[in-house]
């Protein structure tokens, strides 16, 4: 991932899906790039970073004051827009949901490479400024 566009991985379905954190959210499938709207974006953030949650947990987070018919209803047609627009595989499950195994997310996959020693440690290294 270090230099550009990661190689693909198709699904089962034959999505090669790619979901970037990083520098705005979009959703790459092979040649298709996705803008995703600020709701949408806050749920496959939270779905790629934390894994498997209930739709009506996040649909209360989402929408606090819209009370939880509303918020519950709001949460039903973002998922039914994440599958028309990006595909009915995408978000798997009904009352837990989950990001499809075959999306491939950057922050992840950075976080990985970093673990890995394969990125250098963006810190700076400890100077002893007292001893010069």
């Amino acid at each position: 991932m270090t230099g550009g566009t990661p190689p693909p991985t198709r699904t089962a379905a034959g999505h090669d899906w790619f979901l970037k954190l990083l520098g705005g959210v979009y959703v790459l499938d092979g040649p298709a790039h996705r803008r995703i709207e600020p709701s949408l974006a806050a749920v496959l953030a939270y779905l790629a970073l934390r894994g498997r949650t209930h739709k009506y947990r996040l649909a209360g987070w989402l929408w606090p004051d819209a009370g939880e018919t509303a918020a519950r209803a709001n949460m039903r047609q973002l998922l039914r827009r994440v599958r028309l627009t990006l595909g009915p595989e995408f978000i798997q499950g009904a009352g837990e949901i989950e990001l499809n195994p075959g999306v491939r997310v950057d922050l992840l996959e950075f976080q990985r490479q970093m673990e890995a020693g394969a990125v250098p440690d963006p810190r700076p290294s400890r100077v002893n400024c007292w001893n010069t």
